[in-house]
């Protein structure tokens, strides 16, 4: 399955005597990205300061998160999330990653879940211009250490 492959990449961590895994940086920024594009009324801001944090401390295989975005056929969620970390966020995504995501094919049905579970509704449009706002507030606040 899918989750076997994240699992294999996973690495061992120690927490204060306790090792558990956890997913490698690329699964892991896939896992965050694909889930904070979930549409909501108020729209989720926690995913981009988990995104930044994992890109701040590196480690991104970008090819094996283009797979991973193909595999699971979230091409459209990966591609829109990354966008806006880089544009929006300053985050450093390779160009050449969002070009890549960009060209894959995407099926007729991840065009439908997208529209159905990412893709604003009219009614949402005043609770998302403050997301900018919000969202870059809470990415100072997590690199303050707060």
């Amino acid at each position: 399955s899918l989750d076997d492959d994240w699992w294999a990449h996973a690495t061992a961590v120690d927490v204060e005597g306790t090792r558990f895994r956890v997913l490698c940086p690329a699964d892991q920024l896939l896992h965050v990205c694909v889930h904070g594009a979930k549409w909501t009324p108020l729209p989720a801001i926690r995913w981009v300061a988990d995104a930044l944090t994992i890109l701040r401390a590196g480690g991104v295989d970008w090819p094996r998160l283009v797979a991973g975005a193909r595999a699971r056929r979230v091409i459209l969620r990966a591609r829109d999330t990354l966008w806006y970390l880089s544009s929006t966020m300053g985050a450093p995504i390779p160009t050449e990653v969002l070009r890549s995501l960009s060209r894959l094919p995407i099926s007729p049905l991840e065009r439908l879940e997208h529209r159905v579970k990412v893709v604003r509704t009219r009614s949402s449009a005043a609770t998302q211009s403050v997301a900018p706002y919000r969202v870059r507030l809470y990415a100072d606040f997590a690199d303050s250490g707060g």
